[in-house]
């Protein structure tokens, strides 16, 4: 409940109240019930993310705005993945876009020990390495999509251990990120067919009723929205 009350305030109520409404009916009517399971539906809740994002941001709220910033590519990348279905390099590069926003949140609101030039050489290091090994690995079936995929998602898991570092700073924005990896781990189990074989297991994943893609990633999107109004209040013990 405290976390809520950070978030809520008296000025946003309704607002707060109409878009938890509409994001959880959407959630209900389309992973849950299934009686609304159009495209259209689906990135209508993104619009709702952005749309609120924009409405609780405040002007001395400058590092936020990068969440902000990283919920309209979202917005973006969502055209050509949910609406369009097509474009997916495209999709990867915005979604990238996106990584690259919420990377500068976590450098400008929490401190770390490894300095920015060398949590680059890092992301660099760790993408040539993953880009040679799949180049090995693949040889003909290693294209861009796959190259670009592999840049956007070590950034993604950087980020996301960067952010659980300092979990304490911004609780929901963590949880936010864990959730959205986890979507996209769903979302190379979906595709890794066209690179290796299925087992069992994936295949069972891939033919269930359930679609664990939207099922983290509606909630994931909600979170790191709401993250914009979190506000992380040090304790101070007199002594």
């Amino acid at each position: 409940m405290n976390t809520f009350k950070k978030i809520i305030n008296k000025k946003y109520y309704i607002f707060f109240s109409i878009y938890i409404f509409l994001e959880l009916f959407i959630f209900l009517s389309t992973i849950i019930f299934d009686f609304l399971d159009f495209p259209i539906v689906y990135y209508f809740a993104i619009i709702l993310n952005f749309l609120f994002s924009l409405m609780i941001i405040e002007d001395n709220k400058k590092k936020e705005k990068f969440i902000v910033f990283g919920l309209f590519f979202t917005l973006i990348a969502d055209i050509f993945l949910v609406l369009i279905n097509d474009f997916y390099f495209l999709s990867v590069v915005i979604f990238t876009i996106t990584q690259i926003m919420y990377f500068i949140y976590l450098r400008l609101n929490y401190k770390y020990s490894l300095s920015f030039k060398y949590e680059i050489v890092l992301r660099l290091l760790s993408i040539i390495l993953l880009e040679v090994f799949f180049y090995w690995y693949l040889q003909d079936d290693y294209d861009a999509l796959l190259a670009i995929s592999i840049f956007y998602i070590t950034n993604f898991f950087i980020n996301v251990i960067d952010s659980f570092i300092s979990i304490r700073k911004n609780y929901l924005f963590t949880l936010g990120l864990f959730l959205f990896i986890i979507c996209d781990v769903f979302v190379g189990i979906n595709n890794m067919g066209e690179y290796i074989i299925e087992s069992s297991f994936i295949k069972s994943i891939n033919n269930s009723n359930i679609n664990f893609i939207w099922l983290f990633y509606f909630p994931s999107q909600v979170f790191i929205t709401l993250s914009i109004k979190y506000r992380y209040h040090k304790k101070i013990n007199n002594i």
